[in-house]
């Protein structure tokens, strides 16, 4: 994470709901916490990669799980507009 005030990055707490690393998600901040939504986890297995649905706040240098998606998406895009979270467009499990 990158510190405006210090100029430098900073290592923070690794993203805990993927067996390997997140791609393909949206990243939304608001009030005075990061929202990771959605995103496809990559296994370290030879098994196909997974799409997933969870909604996970990064606040305190800790993550939470705060909801899912109704449906998993991933290339999606997300936006904040009058107090609401919009999450639009990118690919689904259906």
């Amino acid at each position: 994470m990158y510190d405006i005030e210090t100029s430098l990055w900073q290592t923070k707490t690794a993203y805990p709901f993927c067996e390997e690393r997140i791609r393909d998600y949206s990243s939304i901040s608001i009030h005075d916490f990061v929202l990771i939504i959605g995103g496809q986890c990559q296994k370290s297995t030879e098994t196909s990669d997974e799409t997933n649905s969870i909604i996970a706040k990064f606040r305190n240098n800790v993550w939470t799980q705060v909801g899912n998606l109704m449906i998993p998406r991933r290339y999606h895009r997300s936006v904040v507009m009058n107090g609401r979270i919009y999450v639009v467009g990118g690919r689904g499990t259906l």
